[in-house]
């Protein structure tokens, strides 16, 4: 064996064992909420702790570079073909299937980025990258329908400008549906919060949603995949300013009596015995 053969194949296994690195990270990112060690990093890839830094500069360069390697896979699954042509139920069906695979794929490593983004900007930097695209994306969507002028896309804010949108607003429809693998919400905190802000709610019929909206009492539900039902629904309530308020204060008092915090933790004390024990 020659020089050159010998340096091609430490290249080329210093290659297989930063790749295994990434691969490790992304894999307990994948089976885990918290952000791995580099500890169980590097046992995961079958190299040392000390070799992690060989080959990345920082715990920074290793981030932008797991999430570079799933992008490089994502990016033609996020490519929608032909997204602004077809009929519209096979448009939306498509767009939806798109961001269900990419969503799952990309969740792990995103709930770590959104972790480390404000202390590395580099971390933050690559995702905002990903979110401007797919927003762009939908705004490609609602620019083929002729929806543009209608919306505002105001993206990730905090709390409290939330709170400042939703009592602001006259009405909060959330339409879930459920996805070709069966997948779908179990009792969304979009609607919670919504109703929690006395605002009138249009929702799908699906999971545990009944559990938060009465139909024609706390609320309005109609069956998924059903647009026409959907925007009747939506009609109505916004030329009856009356059943509005109505179905809004009515939706806040139940989430207040059924999921409010004070009643559950009461609730939870019951069931360990506090509740007599801090009678006494």
């Amino acid at each position: 064996m020659n020089v050159v053969d010998a340096i091609d194949g430490r290249t080329a296994r210093r290659n297989r064992n930063r790749d295994a690195v990434l691969d490790a990270l992304i894999e307990l990112a994948d089976e885990s909420n918290d952000e791995p060690t580099i500890e169980r990093i590097a046992e995961r890839a079958g190299v040392s702790y000390r070799s992690v830094y060989r080959y990345f500069d920082d715990r920074t360069d290793l981030m932008l570079s797991a999430i570079t390697r799933v992008m490089g896979n994502l990016w033609s699954i996020f490519d929608v073909e032909n997204l602004g042509h077809g009929p519209l139920d096979e448009r939306i069906e498509q767009l939806t299937t798109v961001r269900v695979a990419a969503y799952r794929r990309l969740a792990p490593l995103a709930r770590t980025a959104v972790h480390r983004r404000a202390n590395e900007p580099a971390v933050a930097e690559g995702y905002d990258r990903v979110r401007e695209y797919l927003r762009e994306q939908l705004a490609q969507q609602a620019q083929v329908l002729g929806l543009a002028a209608r919306i505002s896309w105001c993206g990730a804010m905090a709390q409290g400008a939330l709170l400042a949108q939703y009592r602001a607003a006259d009405m909060f429809a959330l339409a879930s549906r459920i996805a070709q693998d069966g997948d779908r919400d179990g009792l969304p905190n979009v609607l919670m919060e919504a109703q929690s802000q006395g605002l009138a709610c249009v929702a799908t019929d699906i999971s545990a949603i009944h559990e938060l909206i009465d139909n024609g009492v706390t609320g309005i539900l109609v069956a998924p995949e059903s647009p026409e039902v959907l925007a009747d629904a939506i009609h109505r309530l916004i030329t009856d300013p009356m059943a509005r308020a109505t179905l809004g204060e009515a939706g806040r008092a139940r989430v207040a009596a059924a999921f409010g915090l004070q009643r559950n933790v009461a609730r939870l004390a019951e069931k360990f015995g506090l509740a007599a024990q801090s009678q006494l």
